[in-house]
């Protein structure tokens, strides 16, 4: 299904900031903020970020909408408090990977986009639970030679 995303930026005085990526349903559906105008338009078969927030049938949206944190470790609910506001780009990120490689196991994942696997790994796994990414049912060799999960993005 060919969608239209509208890229935003955030102009700061003389700063530009690439932000988020939204479709055109989700456009109609916010309140644009001062400062932001769209940067770009372009047709394609990928879900916006706030797509990728709503579960398909059969998801669920995980963890409270909050990124995942060791409750026990003050350091992890740090980190996850600091990512907050980045999630949703990450999300769009890896699944945008996923859809245009076909496939791909975390490491290829991480690696490809230059991303920490402490970093992409939940984000997969928040695909997962939401339905937008699945089990291939294949697996391919990690580095370390042992079979991994080849996960691939839902269609639309």
């Amino acid at each position: 299904m060919a969608t239209k995303l509208y890229r935003f930026r955030n102009e700061v005085g003389s700063l530009v900031r690439q932000s988020y990526a939204l479709c055109s349903y989700h456009l109609k559906h916010i309140n644009m903020k001062p400062g932001f105008s769209i940067a770009s338009e372009v047709s394609t078969d990928q879900r916006c970020c706030k797509c990728l927030e709503e579960p398909l049938p059969g998801g669920y949206v995980p963890y409270n909408d909050l990124p995942p944190f060791t409750a026990h470790r003050p350091t992890s609910e740090l980190a996850a408090f600091l990512i907050d506001n980045k999630v949703l780009t990450l999300r769009q990120k890896v699944y945008n990977y996923i859809l245009q490689s076909g496939g791909a196991i975390d490491h290829e994942i991480s690696a490809a986009l230059m991303m920490q696997a402490d970093t992409a790994r939940p984000r997969r796994r928040e695909l997962e639970l939401r339905g937008h990414v699945i089990d291939s049912g294949r697996t391919r060799k990690s580095p370390k030679n042992r079979d991994a999960i080849v996960w691939i993005a839902v269609p639309w």
